[in-house]
């Protein structure tokens, strides 16, 4: 399921030509796998596997936005209409 998830996000990215579009999908997928270990940790009431999941989603996250605005400078820079 992932290397089929993996090939469709894949190919869109690089159909739309986007340089930040592999760490987007790293993302993503990291925020997804902490999502899952927080789900599963909240499901055995195990802290450990809760605070993982929960570390990672939300560095995943944060991480992500960065590289957001990271695109928008790009975007800014690229598309100036002055």
């Amino acid at each position: 399921f992932t290397s089929c998830l993996l090939n469709t996000f894949g190919n869109l990215y690089s159909l739309l030509g986007l340089p930040h579009s592999t760490p987007i999908l790293t993302f993503t997928i990291l925020q997804t796998v902490g999502g899952i270990i927080l789900m599963i940790g909240l499901w055995k009431l195990e802290i450990y596997l809760t605070i993982i999941g929960t570390v990672t989603g939300y560095m995943a996250k944060m991480w992500f936005l960065d590289r957001m605005v990271w695109v928008f400078e790009d975007m800014k820079t690229t598309h100036n209409n002055d």
